[in-house]
């Protein structure tokens, strides 16, 4: 018997991926109801979306083709494509959607249930950003805490904003249309009050939103550590195990293909170890990538992230997002970097201060 601790989309698609392959798969939720509560900004690249493997099509609220990115003084970077890039999901719907297609491939999903000791043959800790899973093997980890409120606003359906600045320090607050004149409007901080910083951030913008729901959680910085347990027949998966892009605070997408990979492995008997060795080898390079990007952008003063915006649109970078950026994997992008050595130069000071 293989058993999952977490009944989010990790957790979900890895036991649809061992009931495919015919494993014998438990799936353990503490949560009454699949999706609840939600604890996501709910954005995800569609590639992303598409790899999956999901019919999640019911669940998109909303789809965005660009962004608008702010600096701390309030210069617009304005990136668009002509086609959608990132669906707004129903963050419950979606979880609800995986879920049905786990069971009809014949996994057992139990609601209302918290495991914190071992049950069955192997342990499958996809258990969040807090696991306790995680905590009993020995990880350690870092956090971005995150707020964020939905409520009436009107905006371009069409962006999604990202604001940097001093309410929001180590990361950014966001505004993402949801459809129907309705956003999520949300932060994240490193240290700090996240829902102090999220106000702050709406008194300076003038955002006068009367918050119809409102949901608090945990970012898990990515920090290269182990993911599989073969002496205890343990793996981690999806924000258990920080698959996780730091410079955006998605996991949806890499996290949820992670655990198609670990449900592949357990469902055909192969070692454990497998599934350490495929998942980094796909993601590694772009997980650590994404987080020396994060803790480049972190140690920038305002007044120099705000030159930084002027060195990019005199550059180019605008052009050259849009032509290769991607959602998910940022090393594209960071090849055609390396031939702006002025902005290269002028962020030397900070990437020399990243671990590698």
């Amino acid at each position: 018997m293989i058993s999952i601790i977490g009944g989010g989309p990790a957790g979900l698609l890895c036991a649809k991926e061992i009931a495919f392959n015919g494993g014998n798969v438990i799936v353990f939720e503490e949560h009454e109801r699949i999706g609840y509560p939600s604890q996501c900004s709910g954005l995800v690249s569609k590639k992303g979306l598409d790899d999956l493997g999901v019919d999640y099509k019911e669940a998109v609220l909303n789809e965005c083709s660009g962004a608008r990115v702010f600096s701390p003084s309030g210069k617009m970077i304005e990136l668009k494509r002509n086609q959608y890039q990132a669906a707004v999901l129903d963050r419950p719907k979606f979880d609800q959607l995986i879920a049905e297609e786990a069971t009809a491939e014949g996994a057992q999903i139990i609601t209302g249930e918290r495991v914190t000791r071992k049950t069955g043959d192997i342990l499958v800790g996809a258990d969040g950003a807090n696991s306790l899973i995680a905590r009993s093997v020995g990880n350690k980890k870092e956090f971005i805490k995150a707020f964020q409120i939905t409520g009436k606003l009107e905006r371009d359906e069409d962006f999604v904003e990202l604001h940097f600045g001093k309410w929001a320090p180590g990361f950014f607050a966001w505004v993402i249309p949801e459809g129907n004149n309705k956003c999520r409007i949300g932060i994240g901080v490193e240290n700090g009050d996240p829902v102090t910083a999220l106000r702050k951030f709406m008194k300076e913008k003038g955002i006068n939103v009367k918050a119809e729901k409102q949901t608090g959680g945990l970012i898990p910085l990515y920090n290269n550590q182990p993911t599989t347990f073969p002496e205890k027949n343990t793996i981690l998966i999806g924000d258990a195990a920080d698959q996780v892009k730091a410079t955006t605070g998605g996991g949806i997408a890499i996290g949820g293909f992670c655990a198609r990979i670990a449900g592949e492995v357990i469902g055909k008997g192969l070692d454990l170890r497998e599934y350490d060795e495929l998942w980094k080898r796909e993601f590694k390079k772009e997980l650590s990538l994404h987080r020396k990007v994060h803790d480049s952008m972190a140690k920038i003063p305002e007044n120099e992230l705000d030159e930084l915006f002027d060195l990019a649109i005199s550059e180019g970078i605008p052009k050259l997002i849009e032509d290769y950026g991607d959602m998910d994997k940022v090393s594209t992008l960071a090849k055609h970097l390396l031939g702006k050595p002025r902005l290269l130069s002028k962020l030397a000071k900070y990437i020399t201060l990243i671990p590698l």
